[in-house]
């Protein structure tokens, strides 16, 4: 996933994300602490998808989109206690947790942390 910030003059931070999908790539844009939209174009080759992306990466810096400062970033880590091996009640639980933060903060989990994730479902 490649993201791109762009500050407004109120204040407020727009992000532009792109990432590979199955079926092509997906764009997600909006402003921070708001909900974002999403957009998907398809694709069918690896050369295609790179391209796509390239064209949406230059067309969002056209519009004031930048790099994140990596000295900006914050980490936030956030727990719930689980058993050693939940039962389904308790990953349900965590899953709707887990969609609620995301779409509070507009941010979507790497793919480290998915499979991290994955592996503590086990």
């Amino acid at each position: 996933m490649q993201r791109l910030i762009r500050s407004q003059k109120s204040g407020a931070v727009d992000y532009f994300e792109v990432w590979t999908a199955d079926d092509g790539v997906v764009v997600h844009t909006g402003t921070l602490g708001r909900p974002g939209s999403v957009r998907q174009v398809p694709t069918v080759t690896a050369a295609e998808t790179k391209k796509v992306i390239a064209q949406e990466l230059r067309a969002a810096r056209k519009r004031g989109f930048d790099e994140i400062d990596p000295a900006q970033i914050k980490d936030l880590v956030t727990q719930l206690a689980m058993s050693p091996r939940p039962p389904v009640k308790q990953l349900e639980h965590r899953r709707l947790l887990e969609g609620l933060v995301t779409e509070v903060l507009s941010w979507r989990p790497s793919a480290a942390a998915s499979a991290a994730t994955s592996a503590a479902e086990g």
